[in-house]
C-alpha cells in the first residue's frame, strides 16, 4: 500500500531508536556529559545488564560477546559496564556523519601499546592522554577507566571536543535527547533516541501526502495531518530483555494527534522500508495512537537488534593485544615460528569475523517480509562495510584478499537489488501496446451481384492485455536481479571454501 513519502526520517528514526539504554540519569552522567556538541542521535547500553538478563545467561552472552564485537555485529567492547554513542546521523543515508563511543571499562587499556599495535600514535592534547589512530579515528582517557573514541576527527576537532568536556555539564544535548536521558523507562538496558525537531516543514509533507493514493481514499485533510506530522519531535525505542526481548517504539509531537493506529503505523512501515532499516518484527508489533505520542511495540529476535545496530559503526576494541616484546634470546628460526603462529591466529580470527558477518547478512531474510528491493540492497551495503572495517594488521594477505573480493562482491549484490525497481520499471514502459483488429462495413445498397457498400479495419488497443504484458516485463526483471544477487552470494560461498581450506593447509590449524 502506498501510504506516505513524507516520513522517511519518521520512520526510520523509530528504528535508530532500538539503540538506546536507560537507566537513572547518575549511572551514565559521567558519560553523557562529555557528549560533543551537534548529536541528534544517541544510544545508551548497560552492557552488564544485558548479560546478565535471563536470555543473556541462557544463551551465554558473555561468552560470545569478544568474537561478536570483533566481527563488528556488536557496539560495546567487551569488558565494558556501559556505553553511550552519539552521534550526527545523516537522515537520508542513515549513518553517522560523525561518531563517538564514550565507555566504563572494567580495566585500564594500556594507549602506548594501542598506539603500536594499529602503528598509530601518542599524543597529549588538552592535558590528556589520546592515542591516534591511523584513519581519523581518536582514543581519549578521560579518567582512570573512562574512555571516548571519536570518529572521523582531526586533532583541532578533539582538542574541541575535550575542552567542551570540561565545561559542560550535560548541556551539550538538544531538549529531545536530554529528555529521553531523564525520563527514558527504568531498567531496559538498550534505550536510544532520535532528535527529529525542525527536520520537516509543513508545506514539504503537505506536498508529499497529496499525491498519496491512501489519504485521498481516507479522506484526511492534508492540512490537518500535515501540521501534526511537522511537529514532530523525535523518537526513541527502549528494549527490555528478560526470557525474550521486547521494544518499544516512541514518535513524539509537539501537537495533538487524530490519526488512527492503523495509519500511524503504516507511515512509520512505509518510512522504515523506504530507508532499508525495516526488519520483520514491525509488522507484528502493535499501535497505539495517545495525545502527541504514537507508540509501537512488540517482541525483537536478535537478528532484529543487530540490523538497527548495523547503523553505527563498531568502536575499535581498545586491547593492546597479546604480542610479547621480542628478545635478543630468540632465534631467527624461533622469530619465524613465532611470526608464523601470530599471523596463523589472527587471520583464523579474521576470518571467522568475516563468516560471521555473511551469516548475519544472509540467514536472517534482510529487512523481513514486504521489504523493497532498494531497501535490501543497502543491508548488502552495510554489511560490506562492516568487513571493510575489520582490522588487518598481522592477518595473511590472501585473507585479506579474500574478504576486499567477498566485500566487493555484497557491493555488487547492493547494486543488483537496487537497480531492479529501475529496470522493471523501464522494462515495463518499453512494452508495446497490444491492438485488436475489427473489420467493418456499411452496406449502401443491394444488387443483383449482392451487397454493396464500404468495407474497412479499426485497431482498438487491448488495454488488459498491455497491462498484463507490463507485468510479465517487469516480473522477468525482479527474477534476473534477484537471481543475479543469488549467484553472487553463491560466489561467495565459494570463495570463503577455498580460502578456508587454503588456509588450514597453509598454517595446519583448522579455520
Amino acid at each position: 500500500m502506498s501510504v506516505v513519502r513524507a516520513l522517511p526520517a519518521v520512520a526510520l528514526m523509530c528504528v535508530c531508536g532500538l539503540l538506546m539504554t536507560s537507566q537513572v540519569l547518575g549511572d551514565y552522567d559521567s558519560l553523557v556529559r562529555r557528549i560533543p556538541e551537534g548529536a541528534n542521535c544517541i544510544v545508551l547500553v548497560d552492557v552488564d545488564g544485558l548479560l546478565n538478563s535471563p536470555l543473556g545467561k541462557k544463551e551465554n552472552w558473555r561468552d560470545k560477546h569478544e568474537s561478536e564485537f570483533e566481527a563488528g555485529l556488536v557496539i560495546a567492547p567487551p569488558q565494558t559496564e556501559k556505553i553511550v554513542v552519539a552521534s550526527h546521523l545523516d537522515l537520508v543515508q542513515l549513518h553517522p556523519q560523525w561518531q563517538t563511543s564514550l565507555m566504563d571499562l572494567k580495566y585500564k587499556p594500556n594507549l602506548a601499546k594501542l598506539a603500536k599495535r594499529v602503528k598509530g600514535s601518542l599524543d597529549n592534547i588538552g592535558g590528556l592522554n589520546v592515542a591516534v589512530i591511523p584513519g581519523g579515528t581518536f582514543v581519549v582517557q578521560f579518567s582512570e577507566n573512562t574512555f571516548g573514541i571519536g570518529t572521523p576527527a582531526n586533532r583541532q576537532t578533539v582538542g574541541r571536543w575535550i575542552n567542551e568536556t570540561k565545561s559542560a555539564k550535560g548541556g551539550n544535548l538538544s531538549g529531545y535527547l536530554d529528555e529521553a536521558v531523564q525520563f527514558a523507562e527504568r531498567g531496559a538496558p538498550i534505550i536510544m533516541a532520535l532528535d527529529l525537531e525542525h527536520v520537516f516543514s509543513q508545506s514539504y509533507i503537505s506536498d508529499r501526502l497529496a499525491n498519496s493514493e491512501t489519504i485521498k481514499q481516507l479522506k484526511i485533510n492534508v492540512d490537518t495531518l500535515a501540521k501534526q506530522l511537522a511537529s514532530i519531535r523525535g523518537v526513541s525505542l527502549g528494549i527490555t530483555v528478560g526470557e525474550k526481548r521486547f521494544g518499544k517504539i516512541k514518535v513524539d509531537f509537539g501537537e495533538e494527534l487524530t490519526m488512527t493506529p492503523e495509519l500511524a503505523k503504516a507511515m512509520i512501515m512505509h518510512a522504515l522500508t523506504n530507508h532499508g532499516v525495516m526488519i520483520h518484527e514491525f509488522h507484528d508489533w502493535n499501535a497505539k495512537v495517545s495525545g502527541k505520542q504514537i507508540t509501537l511495540e512488540g517482541h525483537l529476535d536478535e537478528s532484529g537488534m543487530r540490523r538497527i545496530l548495523s547503523i553505527f559503526d563498531t568502536p575499535p576494541s581498545l586491547k593492546a593485544g597479546s604480542e610479547p616484546e621480542k628478545t635478543p634470546e630468540k632465534t631467527a628460526d624461533e622469530t619465524a615460528d613465532y611470526q608464523k603462529q601470530l599471523v596463523a591466529q589472527t587471520s583464523k580470527k579474521y576470518y571467522s569475523s568475516v563468516v560471521s558477518v555473511i551469516n548475519d547478512l544472509k540467514n536472517k531474510n534482510p529487512g523481513g517480509g514486504n521489504t523493497t528491493t532498494g531497501a535490501i540492497a543497502k543491508w548488502y551495503g552495510r554489511y560490506a562495510a562492516k568487513i571493510d572495517q575489520l582490522p588487518v594488521l598481522n592477518v595473511d594477505p590472501d585473507v585479506v584478499a579474500y574478504a576486499t573480493n567477498v566485500s566487493g562482491m555484497l557491493r555488487q549484490a547492493e547494486t543488483s537489488m537496487r537497480d531492479i525497481g529501475p529496470n522493471a520499471r523501464r522494462a515495463s514502459d518499453a512494452v508495446q501496446p497490444v491492438y485488436n483488429n475489427y473489420s467493418w462495413g456499411n452496406p449502401i445498397a443491394f444488387t443483383w451481384a449482392g451487397v454493396y457498400g464500404s468495407y474497412g479495419w479499426a485497431s482498438v488497443e487491448d488495454s488488459r492485455a498491455t497491462r498484463d504484458n507490463q507485468i510479465t516485463a517487469a516480473n522477468q526483471e525482479r527474477i534476473r536481479g534477484y537471481a543475479s544477487a543469488n549467484l553472487i552470494m553463491q560466489h561467495v560461498d565459494e570463495a570463503t571454501g577455498d580460502i578456508r581450506k587454503a588456509m588450514t593447509v597453509k598454517y595446519g590449524v583448522e579455520f
